[in-house]
């Protein structure tokens, strides 16, 4: 079982073991910070139960609804947070709406590339178009922050 796992990590492997070493993580997208929060054992590696558990949080986390069912748009908005940061001002470490609006502010800044106020389509291209324009309550072809936030949480809420 564990071999799959190794197998799915880039060619550039060094060791030929069942477990993720720090050093082979440098070139990859994974934080050092993670993966030492993730290696419970701290022995520099983590096992296959370590890196599921590790999953299983970042599913509970990226669960804004607390339905045990990820939406397409709560995924999307973990990628975005995690692009962007996100403060979790209560330390629950759950993403909670409040928290989220912070997010995508900083996503909503960085994203206006032309800092006009509004996200054009290829400003917003992360989003799927049918999403994008659902969002856009003016019809303009734009997304103001508003529309962006009221879309998202809309979404979330079921509206």
């Amino acid at each position: 079982m564990g071999s799959r796992l190794v197998r799915a990590l880039p060619r550039r492997r060094q060791k030929k073991n069942d477990f993720i070493d720090p050093d082979e993580l440098q070139a990859s997208n994974i934080a050092q910070d993670t993966f030492l929060r993730a290696d419970t054992d701290h022995d520099g590696r983590l096992s296959l139960t370590e890196f599921m558990e590790l999953r299983r949080a970042l599913f509970h986390l990226a669960d804004i609804d607390r339905d045990d069912h990820l939406l397409f748009v709560e995924y999307e908005l973990f990628i975005v947070m995690e692009q962007f940061g996100w403060n979790d001002r209560n330390h629950d470490g759950i993403i909670q709406l409040s928290e989220l609006r912070e997010t995508l502010m900083k996503a909503f800044e960085a994203l206006d590339t032309d800092h006009d106020g509004k996200l054009s389509p290829a400003e917003a291209a992360y989003m799927p178009a049918a999403e994008f324009k659902s969002f856009d309550k003016d019809r303009d072809g734009a997304l103001t922050f508003e529309e962006l936030n009221a879309g998202y949480r809309a979404t979330l809420m079921g509206n």
